[in-house]
C-alpha cells in the first residue's frame, strides 16, 4: 500500500517508523485495482526494482522484470488462481531490475472480492536476494563436499557404533568392490555378510573392542567382492562421541590387496627356500609347495613348471593342473607355435597368450586346453647358468585374461625364486661329487656369484648378509640407494646399525632381535622402526631376515633385506589426518550452521534479529566452505 494514501488518518511518526522498519526489512507494499486494471507499488518495492520514486507501474510494464519464461509463468498463474478462486500466494522468483541486476524475490498476494468477485489483490514484495545466494552458497558446498567424498582413492563410509548398520557409503564401493551403494544399504548386516569368513569374528571383535571404549582404530581384513574377488582392506575408523558415548563411526576403506599379497608372497619365499635346504627334500616336493601358495594367493591361477629336456618338455609340478592335460603335454617339442611354454622355451622371452582359442601359437593344441576350461597361459622361460632354458614357469586361468601389472610381477618374482632354487640344488650336487667331477663346475658357480652382484645392483631393496659369530655385515648395493650411506670397504657391526635406528624405536627393535636370535624355533625375524639416511632425516623401514643356526640352534648367520616403506605410511597417516578432520573439524561449523537454521526456522524473530542470524549463518557456511577446501589439497 502506498502510504500517501492514508498519511491523512495514520499519526505521521508512526508512518515513518513502518516506512523505515519495511525498508530496512526490504520489505514494500503492492495493491492491484482488478477492475480499473491500476496498480501501486510502495517505495520500497520501487526501490527493489531500481526505478526512479515516480515510476507508475502497470500489468505489462510489471511482467516485463520477469526474463525467465518459467518466472513469468508462476507469477502469471498465481494471479489467475487468486482471481478466480480467491486463494493467496506465496512465491519466490527472480527479477531483472531497471539497472540490469538479478535480483531474487518474494512475493505474496490476497485477493478481495465482492459479491463473489476479486476486484483487488494485494501483499507484499520482499528482497531475499542475500538469502539465496547463501543458499546457494551451502548447496554448492554441500555438493563440494559430496563430491571429495566420492573422489577419495577409498570407501568414505558411516555407520551406527552399536548396531554396525551404514548409514552412507561413497560411490568408491563400486570401484573397489564391485557392490552399488543401494546393493550396500539394502541389508543392515551386508558388511558383516561380505567378511571373508576367515577374518570376520577377528575383524568385528577388533571393530567391537574399540568402539566400546571409544578408540580410534585400523585394522586390516579381506572382503569377498561382487565377482568372488578376495579384497584386502585398510579400515581406517574414527569413533564419534555423543555425550561420552559413541554413537557414530566413520572411516576410509582402503584397498591394499597388492600390498598384502607381495607380503605373503614374500614370506611364501622365505619358507620355501627354508624348505630348500634339507637335502632329504625332493625338488619336485618344493616346487609343488610353492605353486600352491602362489594359488592360494591368486584363487583363480593355476601354475605350472615344465622342465626342458632335449628340446622336450616335460612335467616337473603342476598341482592344480587336470592329470589328463599334463599327460597329453608330456614330451611335446618346443618350437615356434607350440602353445605358450613350447613357444617361451623356444623364442627364450615371455610368452602371454591371453586368449588360448585364438591364439595362433595355440592353433595346433588348442583341442588339448579347452575341454579342461584353460583359456589363458603365460609362461616365462628359466635360464641355467650357460643361458640356456631349463624350465618354464607358467600360470593358466579359465578365462581369457590379459595379466595386470601386479601378476606379471609375481611371474618375474616367481622365476627369480625358481632360478634360486635351481641354482641351489645344483649347488648342492656340486659340492657332493667328487674332486675330480667339481673343476667343470666352478665357472658356472662364479657366473651364480655374478648374477647375486648384478640383483644387489637391480633391487630399490637394501640386501644384507650378516656373519653373527665375526659381527660383520656386508651389504648390497640398495643401502647406498636408500640411505646415502656406503660401507662396502668398512667394517659394519651390529652398533653401527642400531646407532641409525631411530632413538624411540632402538630399544624395542634391540630387544625383540635378540629374543629371536636367542630363541631356536625362530627362524625368520620382521622389524617396524625409523632408520636415518645421509642427510639427517628418518626412513620408514621394514625389514625382514632368515636366521641360520648351527646344529645346537645357535645363530651364526642372518641374511635379509631392508625395504623402505615411508611413502606407505605418509599415506596412512594422511588418511588418519582426513578421516579425522571429516569427523571432528567438519563438526563443529557444521553444527552451528544447524543450529543457526533451528533458531530462524523454528523460534520468532524480529527482521533484524533474523537478519543478523543469517549473516551468522553465512560466516559459519564460509567456514564450513574453507575446512573442505581443506580436506580437498589433503586428499590430492
Amino acid at each position: 500500500m502506498d502510504f500517501s494514501m492514508i498519511s491523512g488518518m495514520v499519526d505521521p511518526d508512526y508512518l515513518s517508523r513502518m516506512y523505515e522498519t519495511q525498508r530496512i526489512a526490504r520489505v514494500g507494499s503492492w495493491d492491484a485495482d482488478v477492475t480499473n486494471q491500476a496498480i501501486v507499488w510502495s517505495d520500497v518495492v520501487k526501490e527493489i526494482h531500481e526505478v526512479d520514486a515516480d515510476y507508475q507501474p502497470d500489468f505489462v510494464a510489471v511482467m516485463s522484470f520477469f526474463k525467465k519464461e518459467n518466472h513469468r509463468s508462476r507469477l502469471l498463474r498465481a494471479i489467475r488462481e487468486i482471481i478466480y478462486n480467491g486463494s493467496v500466494f506465496d512465491i519466490e522468483l527472480e527479477i531483472t531490475t531497471a539497472k540490469g541486476n538479478e535480483r531474487w524475490i518474494r512475493i505474496t498476494g490476497r485477493a478481495e472480492t465482492r459479491d463473489g468477485v476479486c476486484v483487488r489483490i494485494y501483499g507484499a514484495v520482499q528482497d531475499i536476494h542475500d538469502r539465496k545466494m547463501m543458499e546457494c552458497a551451502l548447496v554448492q558446498s554441500r555438493n563440494r563436499f559430496e563430491s571429495l567424498l566420492q573422489t577419495v582413492d577409498g570407501i568414505v563410509w558411516e555407520a551406527n557404533a552399536a548396531t554396525f548398520e551404514f548409514t552412507f557409503i561413497s560411490d568408491q564401493v563400486q570401484n573397489i568392490l564391485g557392490y552399488s551403494p543401494d546393493q550396500w544399504m539394502s541389508a543392515p548386516d551386508f558388511w558383516q555378510n561380505h567378511i571373508h569368513p576367515e577374518d570376520r569374528g577377528h575383524a568385528l571383535a577388533i571393530c567391537h573392542t574399540h568402539t566400546l571404549a571409544g578408540k580410534n582404530h585400523v585394522f586390516d581384513y579381506r572382503m569377498i567382492a561382487a565377482d568372488g574377488r578376495i579384497v584386502w582392506i585398510k579400515d581406517i575408523v574414527a569413533v564419534i562421541k555423543s555425550d561420552g558415548s559413541p554413537t557414530l563411526l566413520r572411516g576410509v576403506m582402503v584397498d591394499v590387496t597388492e600390498t598384502r599379497r607381495f607380503e605373503i608372497l614374500e614370506y611364501l619365499e622365505q619358507t620355501v627356500l627354508k624348505l630348500n635346504s634339507p637335502k632329504e627334500r625332493s625338488l619336485e616336493r618344493i616346487l609343488s609347495e610353492y605353486l600352491l601358495g602362489i594359488e592360494q594367493i591368486y584363487p583363480r591361477m593355476k601354475c605350472s613348471i615344465l622342465e626342458i629336456v632335449n628340446g622336450k618338455l616335460r612335467n616337473w609340478a603342476s598341482p592344480s593342473l587336470p592329470a589328463a592335460y599334463i599327460a597329453s603335454i608330456e614330451g611335446l617339442s618346443i618350437g615356434e607355435r607350440a602353445g605358450s611354454c613350447g613357444t617361451a622355451a623356444f623364442r627364450k622371452e615371455k610368452v602371454i597368450a591371453s586368449d588360448i582359442a585364438n591364439d595362433p601359437i595355440w592353433s595346433d593344441f588348442t583341442h588339448l586346453a579347452l575341454p579342461f576350461d584353460l583359456r589363458a597361459c603365460w609362461s616365462h622361460p628359466i635360464f641355467d647358468s650357460e643361458g640356456g632354458v631349463t624350465a618354464t614357469f607358467a600360470i593358466y586361468y579359465d578365462h581369457v585374461k590379459e595379466p595386470g601389472e601386479d601378476e606379471l610381477k609375481v611371474i618375474d618374482r616367481a622365476v627369480g625364486i625358481l632360478k634360486l632354487i635351481f641354482e641351489n640344488k645344483k649347488n648342492s650336487e656340486i659340492i657332493n661329487m667328487s674332486r675330480s667331477r667339481l673343476g667343470k663346475y666352478v665357472d658356472a658357480l662364479k657366473k651364480s656369484n655374478e648374477r647375486y652382484q648384478l640383483v644387489n645392483k637391480a633391487t630399490n631393496d637394501a640386501i644384507y648378509d650378516w656373519d653373527i659369530l665375526r659381527d660383520h655385515t656386508e651389504w648390497g648395493d640398495g643401502f647406498e640407494r636408500l640411505f646415502g650411506f656406503n660401507f662396502n670397504n668398512k667394517a659394519f657391526q651390529l652398533n653401527d646399525w642400531l646407532e641409525k635406528v631411530h632413538p624411540n624405536d632402538r630399544h624395542d627393535v634391540q630387544n625383540d632381535l635378540i629374543n629371536h636370535l636367542t630363541d631356536a624355533s625362530k627362524s625368520n625375524w620382521t622389524g617396524n622402526y625409523r632408520f636415518i639416511k645421509a642427510d639427517g632425516t628418518y626412513a620408514y623401514v621394514e625389514e625382514n631376515g632368515y636366521i641360520l643356526r648351527d646344529s645346537d640352534g645357535n645363530p651364526t648367520r642372518m641374511i635379509g633385506v631392508l625395504r623402505d616403506i615411508t611413502r606407505q605410511k605418509q599415506e596412512e597417516h594422511k588418511f588418519q589426518e582426513i578421516a579425522h578432520m571429516q569427523s571432528h573439524v567438519v563438526r563443529a561449523p557444521l553444527a552451528r550452521v544447524m543450529g543457526l537454521v533451528d533458531l530462524i526456522k523454528n523460534y520468532p524473530h524480529t527482521d533484524i534479529e533474523k537478519q543478523e542470524l543469517l549473516d551468522h549463518l553465512l560466516i559459519s557456511a564460509k567456514h564450513l566452505d574453507e575446512i573442505i577446501r581443506d580436506i580437498s589439497e589433503k586428499t590430492a
